[in-house]
């Protein structure tokens, strides 16, 4: 039950958080946004498309999934950039650079397969 509701809380939050979401898979991109009116972009990423293979109830599925892969950029609600960097395959990788709400350059952080190495 805890379990439940806390899934409920956080499915609640990531809604209410992000109002609509298009996968652009032409050019590899997915785009999160504030509003359903797509004007105020709160995350821009590149995608790669997998097969995920598994078994639910004993039962073999796939399923194709987008995973973060490549260029990835954040915004504050306000349109400016929040932090920048590269994923590979899901990973944080190389440098990674965060910016304060009036977007100046707060800290950088690098990563090598999802590890911070600083």
């Amino acid at each position: 039950m805890k379990k439940l509701c806390l899934l409920s809380i956080l499915s609640f939050a990531f809604l209410t958080n992000v109002k609509c979401q298009v996968i652009d898979d032409e050019n590899g991109k997915t785009y999160y946004y504030f509003d359903n009116d797509k004007k105020q972009v709160k995350e821009i990423f590149h995608h790669v498309r997998q097969m995920k293979f598994g078994k639910r109830d004993g039962t073999d599925y796939d399923t194709i999934i987008y995973v973060k892969h490549g260029p990835y950029l954040k915004y504050y609600p306000n349109g400016i950039l929040e932090c920048s960097g590269y994923f590979n395959y899901e990973k944080p990788d190389s440098v990674w650079k965060k910016y304060n709400i009036d977007g100046q350059l707060i800290g950088i952080d690098r990563y090598v397969n999802g590890q911070k190495v600083n």
